[in-house]
């Protein structure tokens, strides 16, 4: 009678240790494609934020023309050109350098965040960081 409950505590055992081994892995799976998911996000945004970059240049490219030949009308003493307006021109191609300059900082994070959840931003920048010095309290 002993010798049998003890198979049948070892097949329990053994069972419970299958029923973990599949749970494990059930976890790993759904952290795999948690991971793709998130990846695939990441490189969207990415592509995103590249594509807006094209665009405030072209944006900025358009107001440098409009400017240059705001300019030129006001030196050639178009009628109807005012000093205003050249101006204006200014102001909007200062605002089209800004909308550009933020375009390219958002795609900058962005891609920041895809190395995030690679996990190669430090090999990326070129970044060692020593095991001992990382702890806390340790030398």
């Amino acid at each position: 009678l002993k010798r049998e409950l003890g198979n049948l505590s070892l097949e329990q055992a053994v069972e419970r240790s299958n029923i973990q081994l599949q749970q494990a892995n059930n976890n790993l799976q759904e952290a795999r494609e948690t991971l793709e998911i998130e990846i695939n996000n990441r490189i969207r945004d990415v592509k995103f934020h590249l594509r807006q970059i094209q665009v405030a240049r072209q944006a900025r490219e358009l107001s440098e023309q409009q400017l240059q030949n705001e300019r030129e009308k006001l030196r050639l003493g178009v009628r109807g050109t005012r000093l205003i307006d050249v101006l204006d021109f200014e102001n909007d191609l200062v605002q089209a350098k800004n909308r550009e300059l933020n375009a390219r900082i958002d795609y900058l994070r962005a891609l920041t965040r895809l190395e995030q959840t690679v996990g190669i931003t430090l090999d990326r920048w070129n970044i060692k960081i020593e095991a001992a010095k990382a702890i806390p309290g340790r030398r």
